[in-house]
């Protein structure tokens, strides 16, 4: 992947990022992720969290998303916050896997 394409990856994550408050606690949209497959597709996710511990990652909305059109293949992907690119968690590099 290039680099024009690299940032508009990211740009695209990022569009996503807003912090909403779902209440009780509860939090929506502070990390944003975007996936290009190997098909050149671009599917994109939020986290959220919950304080039961229940909530998903990002990337693993992209995942699922992706999942969704029937494709599995990841060519690249990016989680970002407001003003940084975050490395993938355990969780989603098992499930990325």
């Amino acid at each position: 992947m290039n680099r024009k394409d690299r940032a508009a990856l990211i740009e695209t994550a990022r569009a996503l990022v807003t912090e909403m408050d779902l209440g009780d606690g509860n939090s929506a949209g502070g990390v944003g992720a975007a996936i290009r497959t190997v098909a050149g597709n671009v599917y994109t996710g939020v986290c959220i969290d919950l304080g039961s511990g229940l909530g998903f990652c990002a990337e693993v909305g992209a995942i699922a998303q992706m999942v969704a059109h029937r494709e599995t293949q990841i060519g690249a992907v990016v989680a970002v916050t407001f003003d940084r690119v975050l490395a993938p968690c355990g969780r989603c590099r098992e499930t990325m896997v």
